[in-house]
């Protein structure tokens, strides 16, 4: 559990310095994406852009225009977009990133 909590804390202060401008390039991953898995419970899928498959989502993936993140039954994900807001997804939905 405390793994978790500290990934899901990197992930909180990596995707504010995006929203700050303070990110260098490389700095951290949310530098390159629109939108980052800040938590995932349950199955909770990603399809990147142009594919027909779904790979589980893992905290700390960053998502980019096109991807579609999904959540089954009974799961939810938490995800942090570009600006800053954050977004929580119920079970059996679809988030496309634009």
């Amino acid at each position: 559990m405390m793994q978790y909590i500290m990934r899901a804390s990197g992930v909180l202060l990596c995707a504010a310095a995006f929203v700050a401008g303070t990110a260098e390039h490389g700095a951290c991953a949310a530098a390159e994406y629109m939108a980052v898995v800040a938590a995932a419970d349950g199955t909770v899928t990603v399809r990147p852009e142009g594919a027909d498959r779904w790979s589980p989502a893992k905290v700390g993936m960053g998502l980019v225009a096109g991807d579609t993140l999904r959540t089954g039954a009974g799961a939810t994900a938490l995800v942090i977009l570009e600006l800053g807001t954050t977004v929580r997804i119920e079970q059996d939905n679809e988030m496309l990133v634009q």
